[in-house]
């Protein structure tokens, strides 16, 4: 179970950490970020979550 709610937060950050950029105007240099910060804030709720 740790695993699967793991994987599924890095896959949920990591889309809305990419796609919120797009949605304000940005580039894809600060999409390629938000998805990099998106999925580490992804997989720490994960983590949280299996507490």
């Amino acid at each position: 179970m740790m695993r699967t709610m793991t994987g599924f937060g890095m896959i949920v950050g990591s889309t809305l950490g990419g796609i919120a950029p797009m949605l304000i105007g940005g580039g894809l240099m600060l999409s390629l970020v938000g998805t990099v910060i998106g999925g580490v804030l992804g997989i720490w709720a994960g983590l949280r979550v299996n507490e």
